[in-house]
């Protein structure tokens, strides 16, 4: 077979690292490279393994295995997926459902098609500890287009690519002398946040945030000492596997919420985070409620997590929790109308707002009137923002009809406003 490459396409293909990425717009040939590329390490050793994944097994079936036949003239087994060459190299086609079921393959490399689909680094990491077969070269390479600051962006772009990876990019005009007049003509026409992404190649754009009116740009600002006599306090999200996110805040006096630091850290003791939640100097603060079920058994004894917190010195309230989707439609107005702030110092809790998306919704009659649903990945520091809003800023009731002016109602419920001011600034002070 003969196929006439682009440059970047080269770059990819013909990569000398270990673990390429062709992260680039439409229309620049990224199935193609990949498929070039599973062709090229099957061909440079004879009797090599390799799997070519995606996310979806319908995307696997109707677009991946299509092209690949198209383009190859080989034929993939319906039944088993996959494509014996005629050196006794195969090629393995599977979706993200199916990799559990390789962990006992030895294999000479691996690609993920469309590789943005996946909301982490799971699938990556896993597939590279499959890369121990004898073969000429081993690599493992991922192509498709950018969608944000998410995992691909951290290991790639994000402080440049690591020693053994590489990065090429590429914009939809790059290749503009293989694509139709009329088909670059269309493209002019799209929303600009689509163009951004898929025609420019923009690492900035991101398809279905949650946080949808976040901007880095907008919310974002230089550390300040915060006054005294505001109200602080922190937000706790436990974890152990997943990190342990806590989140302080300060608020001013016209309700507008300063984040001013956090704490984020995986597979430590419930004593590490209480000592490091003490040495910022507040010992009592709001987390999510599930942490008061019972379910730590000591001795005859049975506790919840926030027992174990309060025992090394921790006070915790649980939040206050309204549906999901409720909760992070009052976020977004706050983000909206500028009362959210956030110190330039918090990474990991800038990162979270500028990443939490929605899962992705199928096209099909059993989907189509789901309701949306988060990801439930990296959104620690996202879902302690949620509590704080839902608890400090309640959903406003029906307020209550007041008496006519100068009736004795209207006397008892001025009375009544004037205790609760004193009360609050008491409270504040």
């Amino acid at each position: 077979m003969k196929f006439k490459l682009t440059e970047k396409q080269t770059q990819f293909v013909g990569a000398f690292e270990q673990f390429p990425a062709y992260i680039a717009a439409i229309g620049t040939g990224k199935s193609t490279a990949l498929i070039i590329k599973a062709l090229f390490h099957s061909q440079e050793s004879p009797g090599n393994l390799g799997v070519i994944v995606r996310k979806n097994f319908t995307d696997l079936r109707d677009s991946t295995i299509r092209d690949f036949e198209t383009y190859t003239g080989f034929k993939v087994s319906e039944q088993k997926k996959e494509c014996t060459l005629p050196n006794g190299s195969a090629i393995l086609f599977r979706h993200g459902d199916e990799l559990p079921v390789l962990k006992n393959l030895n294999l000479g490399f691996f690609g993920i098609e469309q590789a943005e689909e996946f909301p982490d680094s799971t699938p990556w990491e896993f597939l590279k500890m499959r890369l121990r077969r004898q073969v000429k070269f081993r690599s493992g390479f991922l192509v498709g287009n950018t969608n944000g600051h998410n995992w691909i962006y951290d290991i790639w772009k994000k402080n440049g690519s690591p020693a053994n990876h590489s990065l090429i990019e590429a914009r939809t005009e790059d290749h503009k002398e293989f694509l139709p007049a009329d088909y670059l003509k269309n493209l002019e026409t799209l929303p600009r946040a689509l163009y951004n992404r898929y025609v420019l190649n923009s690492w900035d754009e991101a398809e279905g945030l949650v946080y949808s009116e976040y901007r880095d740009n907008e919310h974002v600002i230089e550390p300040y000492e915060i006054p005294e006599s505001w109200e602080r306090g922190f937000v706790l999200d436990h974890g152990f596997r997943n990190p342990t996110a806590v989140l302080w805040y300060a608020i001013d006096y016209d309700g507008n919420v300063i984040l001013y630091d956090e704490h984020y850290e995986a597979e430590k003791p419930v004593s590490y985070h209480a000592e490091c939640i003490k040495r910022r100097g507040l010992t009592s603060g709001l987390s999510d409620p599930s942490i008061f079920n019972k379910t730590q058994s000591i001795g005859s004894f049975v506790l919840s997590i926030a027992d174990e917190y309060r025992e090394h010195g921790i006070n915790l309230s649980p939040s206050i929790r309204e549906t999901e989707y409720a909760a992070i439609a009052r976020v977004n107005e706050f983000f909206k109308a500028g009362r959210i702030k956030i110190f330039k110092t918090l990474i990991n809790t800038r990162q979270e707002f500028g990443n939490w998306k929605w899962k992705p919704k199928r096209i099909g009659a059993n989907v189509t009137n789901m309701p949306e649903e988060p990801e439930d990945y990296a959104n620690h520091q996202a879902d302690n923002l949620k509590y704080l809003i839902q608890s400090r800023f309640p959903s406003s009731t029906k307020p209550e009809p007041r008496g006519e002016k100068d009736s004795l109602a209207y006397y008892e419920r001025h009375v009544e406003m004037l205790n609760h001011r004193r009360e609050a600034v008491r409270s504040i002070w």
